[in-house]
This record gives structure tokens, sequence and C-alpha cells, in this order.
């Protein structure tokens, strides 16, 4: 039987369709079916995909709990998401945390992409392994970024919203800018992929929509503003074709 297992943000949560009146659970192995695949599952990381998957002790950890479904699971694919917090989000966080101006936080995160991917591989131990790009930015205006950034970045570093406004308008952070950072990073991961000879696919040409920017479905897709692609069902066939297509070539070596 061919397996797949599908780890990642929020965009993964949409691959396949999913059985009826199913649950999801963040952390926990999810069902759904993948057009290809004689199962498919799903496991729905917190926080970043990639920067969370390194090994460490704390078996609570994103790298303990994939290691364990995999070894549950026995997939021939594993496919990688990644999304937001591994990219412009992690960007902010760092150039904060650590006194850096944001174009070193984003050389270093474009950096790092390497290393996530060997993270990845040695926790596919030789299976098949897929990377699913990032996400397109789809807010609306630079105010809407601004929100999104203090509901994320004050209580993740304890700071002030009037402390965070002031540091934004200093750094000159508008959507233009953020949206040159999603590609800066989007760029650096895809040809890391290329260069690990790794099937890559992101959902930017096909799926991403001015006019669908909500699901018809959330229960599967956590909060509203977390993903923006079209119509539940025909994204999840999308998805799953796209990664059928790409897992191919790992399958049949």
């Amino acid at each position: 039987m061919a397996t797949v297992l599908c780890v990642g943000d929020s965009h993964m949560r949409l691959a396949g369709i999913k059985p009826r009146d199913a649950l999801f659970r963040y952390e926990r192995i999810s069902p759904t079916r993948i057009a290809g695949f004689d199962s498919a599952y799903i496991l729905s990381l917190r926080g970043a995909t990639a920067a969370g998957l390194r090994q460490k002790s704390d078996r609570t950890g994103s790298y303990a709990r994939v290691a364990r479904a995999i070894a549950r699971l026995d997939p021939d694919t594993v496919c990688f998401g990644f999304g937001q917090v591994d990219a412009e989000l992690s960007c902010y966080y760092m150039a904060l945390r650590d006194g850096i101006s944001l174009a070193e936080a984003t050389r270093a995160k474009r950096a790092a992409m390497p290393r996530y991917l060997r993270n990845c591989l040695r926790l596919a131990e030789g299976r098949g392994l897929v990377i699913k790009g990032l996400n397109t930015v789809t807010l609306r205006g630079t105010g809407a970024l601004h929100m999104m950034l203090r509901a994320n970045l004050c209580p993740a570093l304890n700071l002030s919203a009037q402390d965070l406004s002031r540091w934004l308008h200093e750094n000159d952070v508008t959507l233009a800018r953020h949206g040159a950072i999603n590609i800066e990073i989007a760029t650096a991961l895809r040809r890391s992929a290329h260069r690990f000879d790794l099937p890559y696919f992101d959902l930017r040409a096909a799926m991403a929509s001015a006019d669908h920017p909500g699901l018809s479905q959330p229960r599967f897709c956590g909060r509203a503003r977390d993903v923006h692609v079209q119509p539940v069902m025909r994204i999840e066939r999308m998805i799953g074709k796209v990664l059928s297509r790409r897992a191919a070539p790992t399958r049949a070596a």
C-alpha cells in the first residue's frame, strides 16, 4: 500500500478529501483521502514547521511528534509544508529578539533553509520526500499586517503594542516590504529544495485568489485568517493532485 503523511502548516491541513464528520485536532494524526495513495494522513503542527523540526530531548516537541508519527505509520512518502511562521513572521521575531535589522534577519532566514531541509531528510529516513513551499501574502493593507504582527509578536516577545508599533514605523514595515520578504524566503526554499533534488510545489500560481479569501469548511483549517485559498472541496482535490504528481517519482525510486 502507498501511504503519505503530510506534515506542516495551515495549508497542509487542506490536503485531500476528509472523511465525513472527521474532526481535526492540532498535533494529532488525522486521516484524509488523496488520489494516488492507498492511505493518507495529516499531522498539523503549531508554530514553525521547519524551524521547530530540530532534534531535542523534549518528547512533546515537533521533531519528536513527527518522528513518532513516521514510526507508527511507516509512510512511503512524507510531505513537509512550510508556512508563514517559517518565513516572514520569523524574520520580525528574530530582528526584535536579537536586536538586528530586518534585512539581517531575512538573510539569516534565507541561509537557514538548507538546514531545515536536512532536518526533514533526517526525519524521513530514506522515504520519499516532497516539499510544499510557502503561501502567498493575502493581507489587505499595511494596517492588517500590523494587526497580525501585534497579535503574534507582542505575547511571544512580551512587548507592548505601543513599543511594537514604534518599531514597525521606525523600520518602515509595510505590506509591500512584507511581500518582498515572503518572496525572498520562498525563493530560497525553492532553490534549496532543487539543490537537494527534492520534489517541490507551492500554491502561489494555481490557488491564491482575491475573490476567494476564505474556506467553506473552516473546521479543517483553524482560524479563517490562517488560510486564504479557494472553496475547500476544490482546493483539497487540487492540493492532493499536485502532491500525488510530485510524489510519483519518489515512489517509483
